[in-house]
């Protein structure tokens, strides 16, 4: 199981009965899901069980990191798709050159690690919730060699 600890609020420990989900051995370090099912109840608002993908990830970083990201993403997509599937974390790379104050280091991602982000999207149904602030800093004695981006986001099937 991957390591990380999600802190639910008491309201939907009451709500939901709670599972960790068990991710392929590739994901240990980089992924912790836990599915949510709402548990019965006398709610005439709410007659049928729901369903929430709760999952967090600190995508892969380092050498050989598309095609390792792209392994990752295809694991993911194995898994099922809930009623509501909420993805937040440090995806350690950028989309577009808006993504970064360096632009023309912006690695344009091709072939299998696109076409396993898009499946991964798909799958689960994800949008961004966007946010336009830069979340990684790098700072150093040299201007030059500054920068920043946007690696780390929150994507929702709502």
């Amino acid at each position: 199981m991957g390591e990380g600890a999600w802190s639910l609020h008491p309201s939907l420990v009451r709500r939901y009965k709670i599972s960790q989900l068990k991710l392929h051995d590739s994901l240990n370090g980089h992924a912790v899901g836990v599915k949510l099912i709402s548990r019965s109840t006398n709610d005439p608002v709410q007659k049928e069980s729901k369903s929430i993908l709760l999952l967090n990830v600190y995508m892969y970083t380092g050498t050989n990191i598309c095609s390792k990201q792209a392994t990752q993403f295809a694991h993911l997509t194995k898994l099922q798709s809930e009623d509501y599937n909420y993805v937040a974390g440090d995806f350690n790379f950028v989309e577009c050159s808006n993504d970064t104050s360096n632009p023309e280091g912006h690695s344009v991602k091709t072939g299998t690690w696109n076409t396993n982000w898009k499946n991964f999207l798909d799958h689960f149904r994800l949008t961004e919730l966007m946010q336009p602030l830069h979340t990684y800093f790098h700072v150093s004695k040299s201007l030059d060699t500054n920068h920043s981006s946007r690696i780390d986001r929150i994507y929702s099937s709502l």
